[in-house]
């Protein structure tokens, strides 16, 4: 079998990303970080840079939502070097983590975002942004009510 091109490597990131964040598998996850990798999410206060960051911040949304899924919308967009990939993310919010201080308050969530991975020539994400309405989240939490 013919190795992958970069485009494929490419536009197979998120759904390598996304299938190691469903199994549980951080080793997975941080494999397909680059070395010197900037990740950006609502639900943390500064981007990580380090795969102990990364790996913390998995193991807190996995003890914050143990049954926490991602599903996939559509196809990966790619152009200019990166590949993008909407998705849905259910879950029941079970214990303390994320976001970070409150208690589980057993409320089921759903929140469709979408991450942007800059790829290097490798096919490891340098930069990834992730993007959701953290307010959406807050509100199925409980924690702030619906706006009016």
């Amino acid at each position: 079998m013919a190795e992958p091109t970069t485009l494929e490597k490419i536009a197979d990131l998120p759904a390598r990303y996304f299938a190691a964040w469903n199994s549980r598998d951080p080793g997975a996850a941080t494999a397909l970080l680059a070395d010197d990798f900037v990740w950006e999410a609502p639900s943390v206060p500064a981007p990580m840079s380090t795969l102990e960051d990364a790996i913390r911040f998995f193991e807190r949304s996995w003890v914050s939502f143990p049954d926490l899924q991602f599903e996939l919308l559509g196809a990966p967009m790619l152009g200019g070097g990166c590949v993008s990939q909407a998705w849905c993310a259910t879950g029941t919010h079970q214990g303390e983590g994320l976001p970070l201080g409150v208690p589980g308050t057993g409320r089921p969530v759903e929140v469709k975002g979408i991450d942007v991975f800059t790829v290097d020539a490798d096919g490891r994400a340098a930069r990834v942004r992730t993007f959701y309405d953290s307010m959406t989240l807050a509100e199925q939490l409980g924690l702030v009510s619906a706006a009016q």
